[in-house]
């Protein structure tokens, strides 16, 4: 059945390619979901609890279909929306806002997060196993800082301060987490490179060696990012060139995470996993209270059911899946509006980031790529965490940024001038 999530997404390519344009926050939407929908093409899925080897195995035909529901509900919100073609955000206005008091405030509150890690952690913090990190809701929250930062440099055209986060991004990638890195990455390629080629042809960025280089990285970094954080903790190479000499498609597919996330499906269904109404919709609005914890609530309630059910001793490592949460809650019905809810809010991205201006541009690109990358190995509720979590650390920046602009910053400012990366 995996022919027939060709023929939609190809369809959903035409529509979204015509209308919404390649470099919009709909296709970077389509791109991730299409990754994480190739398990379903090929039928092969990896089971993510395990107490013995793991392989590939034939994925079932009810798992299958809810891909092929959760893409034809994608590909009729798609024709019901009105879609304009992305017009990148430097060729509207740029100059118009001053980020640098958004940029240094990002930078400052960054920083004090390092210092919060290295006093917790020492010096090398970020090369402690992940097990032993330290984790609480301020470890947890401060790397958004990072990314806000990075996209009003970007925005505000300021290499330097963007390659300063850049270097913070490294930092916690090195750690262990690889979404930070992800969407940074694509926050970079909607804005940056996609500016470049809608103000040039595709054969003219194809020579582009700065922006090669970061779609080669980008690949590295997807094939070979945990070998290559691990190589770095342990201080030996023997993870990454391990992982190179047993090279083959199914070493490469046992390490994918796609495979990994869509055995949720079925681990679902075949564990009877339900949600009612009122649980679900407590789980995720849940996330709208500051610490929902200290009220009792849980926004981890899919996570939570799923590793009560698991096992004893399984290793239970991977956040949850999108569709495997609509199904516990509603089913194939679910499933449908879960898909016309990620359709419609990438659609409203494209179409509200560009008419914004100054802070709330900055935080709708955010939540935009974070939305379009993140969203597919999640379930709704722990996605609405990070939600949460950008939320504050905007709310932070926001208070503290006039501040921070009128003691430091001459009202004229220019952290840099010179042109954006």
């Amino acid at each position: 059945m995996g022919f027939i999530i060709l023929i939609l997404a190809a369809a959903c390519y035409r529509r979204i390619s015509r209308s919404a344009g390649l470099f919009s926050w709909l296709a970077a939407g389509f791109l991730a979901f299409f990754v994480y929908s190739i398990p379903a093409i090929i039928g092969l899925k990896r089971s993510f609890y395990y107490t013995g080897t793991i392989y590939l195995e034939p994925a079932s035909n009810y798992a299958v279909m809810s891909m092929i529901v959760a893409w034809a509900s994608f590909y009729i919100t798609l024709q019901f929306l009105h879609l304009e073609k992305s017009r990148s955000i430097y060729l509207i206005n740029s100059y118009s806002h001053n980020y640098d008091s958004i940029i240094l405030s990002s930078l400052l509150l960054s920083l004090f997060g390092i210092i919060y890690l290295i006093i917790e952690g020492g010096s090398t913090f970020f090369l402690i196993s992940r097990e032993d990190q330290v984790e609480n809701y301020l470890t947890l929250t401060w790397r958004w800082f990072i990314v806000i930062g990075f996209t009003a440099a970007l925005v505000g055209k300021r290499p330097y301060a963007a390659l300063a986060f850049l270097l913070l991004v490294a930092i916690i990638f090195v750690q262990g987490d690889r979404t930070i890195p992800a969407i940074s990455l694509a926050i970079y390629f909607l804005i940056a490179i996609g500016s470049k080629i809608q103000k040039s042809s595709l054969t003219d960025f194809l020579f582009m060696p700065k922006y090669i280089a970061a779609f080669i990285i980008s690949i590295i970094i997807i094939l070979f990012g945990k070998p290559i954080y691990l190589s770095i903790k342990e201080g030996s190479f023997y993870y990454l060139t391990s992982t190179i000499q047993s090279w083959d498609l199914e070493v490469l597919a046992l390490s994918a995470e796609p495979f990994v996330t869509f055995d949720h499906i079925e681990a679902v269904n075949d564990l009877n996993i339900q949600i009612s109404f009122v649980d679900f919709f407590v789980s995720v609005f849940g996330n709208l209270l500051i610490i929902p914890s200290a009220f009792g609530v849980s926004t981890n309630l899919y996570n939570e059911l799923v590793t009560a059910n698991l096992p004893p001793g399984v290793s239970y490592g991977v956040a949850g899946n999108y569709w495997a949460h609509a199904i516990a809650v509603g089913g194939y019905a679910a499933v449908a509006i879960f898909a016309a809810l990620f359709a419609a809010a990438l659609a409203l991205f494209d179409r509200t980031h560009i008419n914004q201006r100054g802070k709330v541009r900055i935080w709708i690109i955010v939540l935009a790529s974070t939305t379009a990358i993140y969203l597919q190995r999640n379930a709704m509720d722990n996605f609405f965490s990070f939600v949460r979590q950008i939320i504050l650390c905007w709310l932070a920046i926001y208070a503290i940024s006039p501040l921070i602009g009128s003691t430091f910053l001459p009202k004229r400012s220019s952290l840099v001038n010179a042109r954006h990366p």
